[in-house]
């Protein structure tokens, strides 16, 4: 005769208990996600777990111990979060002055850049137009943004000297001699 013994059979699935809803141990029943083991784990320490978020002194992302060490070192002498009399944080205020001067010099590169660039196309004279001619006459993309871009150039030149009708009338000239040129027609109409 069978025994419950023979019957026995293995159901995967999750442990529970069979006490009908009710816990038999006085104890906190297992977590069931991660953060709960952790809130467990510093309540059995003798933490509050609720105060993980709200930062006290010395936590946060910049402090002297952490990654913001080596800013706070050049700091020297002063706190890490030192305020001036406006209230506005001195390190912060500092990286903003900083950033600021980089971005204007940055700025006074490319103008003179730029500067450089029309002096050079003005000496060249009439001959960049007809660098431009020979970049749309290889009637592909580079060809035609190079032209494009001596274009515009010759724009600001035009309208520096005051004279924006010549330009005008050199680029209505290009734009009837290459009218079947779509794709240069569409850089041109950029331009105005």
């Amino acid at each position: 005769m069978a025994t419950d013994e023979d019957h026995f059979r293995i159901r995967p699935g999750r442990v529970r208990d069979r006490a009908g809803g009710r816990t038999t141990r006085a104890v906190r029943p297992r977590p069931k996600t991660f953060l709960a083991e952790v809130h467990q784990a510093i309540r059995r320490a003798g933490g509050d777990p609720n105060r993980l978020g709200s930062a006290g002194k010395g936590s946060g992302r910049f402090n002297a111990r952490g990654r913001g060490a080596t800013a706070a070192a050049g700091l020297k002498g002063r706190s890490a979060w030192s305020r001036d009399a406006s209230g506005v944080r001195t390190r912060a205020r500092a990286m903003a002055e900083k950033a600021a001067a980089e971005r204007k010099r940055r700025e006074e590169e490319t103008e003179r850049s730029r500067r450089a660039r029309l002096d050079a196309i003005v000496r060249r004279g009439e001959s960049v137009w007809q660098e431009i001619e020979t970049e749309i006459e290889r009637r592909n993309a580079t060809g035609y943004d190079r032209a494009t871009s001596m274009l515009l150039d010759l724009r600001a030149i035009s309208k520096e000297k005051g004279a924006p009708e010549d330009f005008l009338g050199r680029l209505k000239e290009i734009r009837n001699r290459h009218a079947r040129k779509e794709r240069l027609i569409e850089r041109l109409a950029k331009l105005g």
